[in-house]
């Protein structure tokens, strides 16, 4: 089957770098493009699409074409997939007037492929169930009527009728309850895994692991954890590192990194996997440094209290990886590779309190952080590595005095790489 996309761009270079994403693919798609708004208004004689891409620069635009479609019956019921640099602000408009679906830029040509065959499936199974759930209303409203004319008759029939009834309400109840499973096992397994990885799950029963190459892997751990497991009961020590392994998830995803594991009181996540992206050696400091402030502002309340403080060392180093799900029984989603390794030596490397870094790491982020050089460190079995350590945002970047919290010239920088 041959899909019919429609891509609306209003920047001619973008338009044509998006289209031929979907050249090579003739066999599964009918491309067709327009850079003016005002051609999204269809009227009756036009060749309807399977799906809309919007590809505009400016978010206005975008919400602009997204109300142009939802206001004519002709393409209300189109899916829409929005590309976007995830601007919190335009992610809600864009929900509000209609959007079916995101997808982040710079786009990848595989998430692309993915992402229009599955909007376009999710909305004509929506549309189905929909179509099917006024079918049945219909079909009821008609069996109600029938029924009173059979009460009229016998009462007999009412009882039968009374029977049919109570079935109907099993079996609603069963659809229910299978629903609800499988909305279950869902939010289960995007609660193991990656979006994309848990989709490839579900349709082919397995993920096979890709490559990366510009991944930032991040390990914390806690200094002197013997030292607190003497000074707090198991219920409460595992009660504060819970607390903080939660703070560390919402951190890390709020800056579009991936969760891998922890291994005791050690943290590891990674920037750059499973969607690929340039900036990540820049959001994986930056949700070091908000780790760190999380544990400083804690330390503050715990000294105040007399209670046993927590300090954290934080190591970073960008590299290539392998990522992906192996194993058939408690499958998990996880990375290897010698960056994997060096990044545990980075974080061990660190003092307590601090950022350290690789010097690879360090090339990707010293133009927008304060770093100091510590030379190179002996690292076993790895030799000499150059290391630094990360003090904050540079003072023109800074949206506060302890730089953690950037301003929107940076913000601003970060969506153009």
């Amino acid at each position: 089957m041959i899909y019919k996309v429609l891509i609306a761009d209003d920047n001619v270079r973008s338009l044509t770098v998006l289209r031929k994403l979907l050249e090579p693919f003739t066999n599964e798609f009918a491309v067709r493009t327009i850079a003016n708004i005002q051609e999204l208004n269809f009227s009756a004689g036009h060749q309807i699409p399977d799906i809309i891409i919007l590809n505009f620069d400016d978010p206005l635009k975008g919400i602009l074409a997204l109300e142009i479609l939802k206001d004519n019956s002709l393409t209300f019921n189109i899916p829409v997939l929005m590309a976007t640099d995830f601007a919190s602000s335009q992610v809600q408009k864009a929900i509000s007037a209609g959007a079916d679906d995101f997808i982040k830029k710079p786009l990848e040509r595989v998430e692309l492929l993915i992402r229009i065959k599955f909007v376009i499936q999710r909305k004509r199974l929506y549309l189905d169930n929909l179509s099917q759930s006024k079918e049945l209303s219909l079909a009821k409203e008609r069996l109600l009527l029938q029924n009173q004319d059979l009460i009229d008759l016998t009462v007999n029939l009412e009882q039968i009728n009374m029977k049919l009834e109570d079935q109907q309400h099993e079996v609603n109840y069963q659809k229910t309850m299978v629903e609800n499973q499988k909305r279950l096992a869902d939010n289960l397994l995007l609660n193991i895994f990656p979006y994309e990885i848990a989709e490839q799950l579900k349709n082919k029963g397995h993920a096979t692991p890709k490559n990366y190459r510009l991944v930032s892997v991040m390990f914390t751990d806690f200094v002197g954890f013997s030292r607190l497991s003497d000074q707090l009961s198991i219920h409460d020590l595992i009660k504060e590192l819970s607390m903080y392994f939660e703070k560390f998830d919402t951190i890390t995803s709020e800056h579009y990194i991936e969760k891998i594991k922890t291994i005791g009181d050690s943290y590891m996540c990674a920037g750059g996997l499973p969607i690929r992206n340039k900036s990540n050696p820049i959001d994986t400091v930056l949700a070091a440094l908000e780790i760190q402030k999380f544990v400083e502002n804690s330390n503050t309340i715990k000294k105040r209290n007399k209670q046993p403080i927590w300090e954290i060392r934080l190591g970073i180093h960008t590299g290539e990886v392998i990522a992906g799900v192996i194993g058939k029984k408690k499958m998990a989603y996880d990375i290897w590779g010698d960056a994997v390794n060096t990044a545990s030596r980075i974080e061990s490397s660190g003092s307590a309190n601090m950022i350290n870094i690789s010097g690879s790491t360090y090339k990707h982020v010293h133009r927008y952080f304060d770093c100091v050089h510590r030379g190179k460190i002996e690292v076993r079995n790895m030799g000499l590595i150059d290391m630094y350590y990360v003090t904050g945002l540079r003072h023109e970047f800074r949206a506060d005095t302890e730089g953690v919290v950037p301003n929107s010239n940076f913000r601003k920088l970060l969506a153009e790489i």
